[in-house]
């Protein structure tokens, strides 16, 4: 085996030998065939193995395809969705255009709501009352003056005893802050229902400060009571001002929100504030809007309201403060301090020489009569000149 190794081995030894030699001597037209024909040998190999077999032309052929129905598929969905959007728009604007288009009232007045129907309340109307032939009353204490209906009873004063509605903040029970009521009471036989008359109170400025303060002034709902500030206690807004007569008006209806359903008239003076209310029956309670209930049950209240008006204030002088000491000896005869000695003869005294103050009732020529007694002027009629 060795042998026929190394033979092999010497026989390729001998080839190169041999080779060697017949390269070096071709001539230099055969060297540059033998590089063009290898360089075109090189170019075919590459070509050979750029070119891609038509398996592969296939399947990118498909893949491009795909890629195609692909996009194509998208624009379509992208377009659709853009369509869609903008005619909600235009849905959406033409309902709005068509909102601010006034529409006729329904008929009879019906409205529905949430699958309800629900009927709304007529506008109240107030009528026109005739006061020319009421009575007369005028306070020229407080300083106001109206007029009331001719068949009606005199007022009644009332001094503040009660305690009033729940009107604080801790909700405790107030007490009753006006200093004088006066109350109309309209005639028995003539009122069937709650409303039995009207009441003028009279709240003292120094005192209360504002109208806010008053006893009669709207209560916030017990919705609210915890948390006032959420809610609109703005009064402006229920505040009627009337151009024909001089009370204003305050009315918060029955469906407000915030505060309890509220209605009466007031003036504000310069010493007093005058709230003009109507009166129900004690303990008497209604689901009915109390401004409607008043010009349905009392439309007189609406005319007294007209008559209210603010005057003068007179009040008599004071009477002097008596300082003079009391007598030391009188009798009393019919609530009045007289002399009590029977057939009693003026004279001078003899004691005091100068004129001093009577202490006995009963008057002598050098006396001076003592202002907590009288004297009869037919017996001291010339002394008290």
């Amino acid at each position: 085996m060795k042998k026929r190794k190394n033979h092999k081995l010497q026989d390729k030894k001998r080839k190169r030998k041999i080779s060697e030699p017949i390269r070096q001597k071709l001539s230099p037209k055969k060297k540059e065939k033998n590089r063009v024909r290898k360089t075109e040998s090189k170019k075919i190999t590459r070509t050979q193995k750029t070119e891609k077999s038509p398996k592969i032309i296939w399947l990118e052929g498909l893949l491009f395809f795909l890629i195609f129905i692909a996009s194509g598929l998208l624009f379509l969905l992208v377009y659709k969705f853009l369509d869609f959007n903008q005619a909600e728009i235009d849905s959406i604007e033409t309902t709005n255009y068509a909102s601010t288009i006034e529409k006729p009232e329904p008929k009879n007045n019906l409205v529905e709501e949430d699958q309800k129907i629900i009927i709304p309340e007529e506008e109240l109307k107030i009528p026109e009352i005739d006061t020319a032939d009421w009575k007369s009353y005028s306070n020229s204490w407080y300083g106001f003056a109206l007029k009331y209906p001719p068949n009606w009873k005199p007022p009644v004063a009332v001094n503040p005893t009660k305690v009033s509605r729940n009107n604080n903040a801790n909700g405790n029970p107030a007490p009753e802050n006006w200093e004088k009521k006066y109350f109309f009471a309209r005639p028995e036989g003539e009122y069937f229902d709650s409303i039995t008359g009207f009441d003028v109170f009279i709240y003292d400025i120094a005192k209360v400060n504002e109208l806010r303060n008053t006893n009669q002034f709207p209560l916030v709902k017990p919705s609210f009571s915890e948390n006032p500030v959420s809610c609109n206690l703005d009064i402006e807004g229920h505040l009627v001002e009337n151009e024909e007569f001089s009370a204003e008006e305050i009315y918060v209806p029955l469906d407000d929100k915030c505060l309890e359903n509220t209605f009466y008239f007031f003036l504000t003076g310069e010493s007093y504030i005058l709230n003009l209310v109507p009166h129900f029956e004690e303990n008497y309670s209604t689901s009915q809007d109390i401004k409607r209930k008043t010009a349905e049950s009392l439309p007189d209240f609406f005319g007294v309201a007209t008559t209210l008006e603010l005057i003068d204030i007179k009040r008599p002088a004071p009477k002097p403060k008596i300082t003079a000491p009391m007598p030391v000896s009188f009798k009393i005869v019919n609530g009045r301090m007289v002399c009590d000695k029977k057939n009693d003869k003026p004279s001078k005294s003899k004691k005091t020489k100068h004129k001093h103050l009577d202490m006995e009732c009963c008057l002598d020529p050098d006396e001076y009569p003592n202002p907590h007694c009288y004297y009869d002027p037919a017996k001291y009629g010339k002394y008290l000149k």
